[in-house]
């Protein structure tokens, strides 16, 4: 392990444990966790040690879903990662919603693309920082629909 993968395996698990921190109960908190860690995976690990990880089936399988929407492989798991990330953030950090929450997804979209560059496996792309960004706001979106969704549940009930 070198100096830069000793770094940003401390970065994962820092900001892993921070954005779980303030999630309430403890399974939140663990799936927040988790979740970002396994993100940090996706983002920072050599692409060839995740394809032996996956195997050629699921390799195939995962090529094949990205095929369905016109995007390469990469550029459907980064789009993936941040509506999954957007979505747990706003549903389970009652203290990032609103601004700052939209605020640490822009900081977290654009600062996953530029660690990469810290990597020899990896490059910066503009076009990742954009699709973090639009996954990002689709996350939120959706956790609005399903804020929403569960009000109206509720009053359908009384």
């Amino acid at each position: 392990m070198t100096l830069t993968d000793g770094v940003l395996l401390a970065l994962a698990v820092g900001v892993s444990l921070w954005l779980g921190r303030g999630s309430g109960r403890r399974p939140g908190r663990a799936l927040l966790v988790m979740s970002a860690l396994a993100i940090s995976a996706l983002l920072f690990l050599p692409t060839a040690w995740l394809q032996t990880a996956a195997g050629p089936g699921g390799m195939a399988s995962l090529e094949a879903i990205a095929a369905r929407v016109s995007w390469d492989l990469s550029d459907a798991v980064h789009f993936l990662i941040f509506v999954w990330l957007a979505l747990l953030l706003r549903l389970l950090r009652r203290d990032l919603r609103g601004w700052l929450g939209i605020a640490v997804l822009l900081v977290l979209a654009v600062a996953a693309e530029l660690s990469q560059g810290l990597t020899s496996a990896r490059e910066v792309r503009l076009d990742d920082v954009c699709i973090n960004v639009f996954a990002a706001g689709t996350g939120l979106l959706l956790a609005e629909v399903t804020f929403a969704a569960r009000k109206l549940l509720e009053r359908t009930r009384r």
